[in-house]
């Protein structure tokens, strides 16, 4: 099957190297249901939820600098629903600009689609360097389920592919889509000046997708583009897809590494599916080193941060079923 990889961001390109810090994490690896390091909001949400692949519809929020982080979430939801119609939502992945508290985003979100009336859906959030409108903190995509069938020929996942400059990564995109028509693009540019060039050529490429164009952190600074696409035809031809809430560990050692992935198998138990049939696992490192470890398993990238202080690697799952 066909990977994606999810990667986000974009980041100021002034900003220095940082430097190497100890990484701390709580005794044994184990995830602190209270106080600092708790996955704020997990309790009440989802770890894995389900959606028929026919009815699979992908929007992204529009970018704003109003207000603090909870109100552009805020905005962002509202938008989304809009754009959704009587579809519901399944996922949402969020990508949080600047120094806010990660942690908030679950909790922001589980309070709006409560007072809503909404399901909870399974929400993954990581930090990045900075968003492209200056005072913006946040971008959110969303996967729906509607009750119509809009993709009766099944998806592919196009994992990013990797290339000198934001233009040649979107040709190399658009050739290897071939006759499949894409649902959403994401690339993730090593500049901003490049992330443009990406996000110009996907306009004439796919013009009116939906798409979302970032530099992966704060310091990443280079020419190089990789991009990623949903697209509308594919191998995913299960009637239906399992979403798996990602799974956060902490160190950098092999066995820590190892935790995530057992953490993710656990957690598909009760669906009764398999990571090994996985259409994409998306793993976020927030280390190149990391992600080079586990690239094997799964399509990583190299993020700025993840909700829970020290959490050094988060690993996500979409299985057929």
């Amino acid at each position: 099957m066909i990977r994606t990889v999810a990667l986000f961001a974009l980041a100021t390109v002034a900003w220095s190297q940082p430097q190497t810090k100890p990484i701390k994490r709580p005794p044994n690896n184990q995830l602190a249901l209270e106080g600092p390091d708790a996955p704020v909001g997990r309790i009440d949400s989802p770890v894995t939820i389900a959606g028929t692949t026919a009815g699979l519809v992908f929007h992204v929020s529009p970018l704003s600098a109003k207000g603090l982080l909870s109100q552009q979430i805020d905005d962002a939801i509202k938008a989304l629903d809009k754009a959704n119609g009587a579809a519901t939502f399944l996922k949402l992945r969020a990508f949080v600009a600047g120094t806010g508290d990660l942690r908030r985003v679950q909790t922001i979100v589980n309070g709006l689609f409560t007072d809503r009336r909404l399901p909870l859906p399974v929400v993954t959030t990581v930090q990045v360097g900075a968003l492209p409108l200056e005072g913006a903190q946040v971008v959110i995509e969303s996967i729906s389920e509607d009750k119509k069938s809009v993709n009766p020929v099944g998806l592919a996942f196009i994992a990013p592919l990797d290339a000198a400059n934001g233009a040649q990564a979107v040709a190399a995109l658009q050739a290897a889509m071939g006759s499949s028509v894409p649902l959403r693009v994401t690339c993730f540019a090593d500049s901003l000046g490049e992330a443009e060039s990406a996000r110009a050529a996907a306009g004439k490429a796919f013009p009116k997708i939906a798409g979302v164009f970032v530099q992966s952190t704060r310091y990443t600074l280079g020419s190089r583009v990789a991009c990623e696409a949903i697209a509308q035809g594919g191998p995913v031809q299960a009637a239906k897809l399992i979403f798996a809430a990602a799974q956060v560990t902490f160190g950098e050692q092999d066995a820590d590494l190892a935790l995530a992935f057992e953490r993710l198998d656990k957690a598909l138990e009760p669906a009764n599916v398999k990571r090994s049939d996985a259409a994409l696992v998306n793993a976020y490192a927030t280390s190149r080193a990391i992600a080079d470890k586990v690239r094997a398993r799964a399509a990583s990238v190299f993020i700025e941060g993840l909700p829970g202080q020290d959490a050094t690697l988060a690993v996500e799952a979409v299985i057929p079923k």
